[in-house]
């Protein structure tokens, strides 16, 4: 199976191009809705190094 024909892999695809572009995008109704599907449930947790979160202390 090609799995760049899968419609999330176009949608990132899309993606990439706009932003190697710096250009923006209109994404359809059914593009949103596949987005939505892929990460509804996904929470973004930042992950810092050991420096960043010493230097986050020294700002305090």
């Amino acid at each position: 199976m090609d799995n760049s024909k899968l419609p999330i892999n176009q949608i990132i695809e899309k993606l990439k191009q706009a932003s190697e572009s710096k250009q923006g995008i209109t994404l359809n109704s059914d593009e949103v809705v596949e987005l939505y599907e892929e990460f509804k449930d996904l929470v973004y947790i930042p992950v810092l190094s050991m420096e960043e979160l010493a230097e986050l202390s020294k700002k305090d």
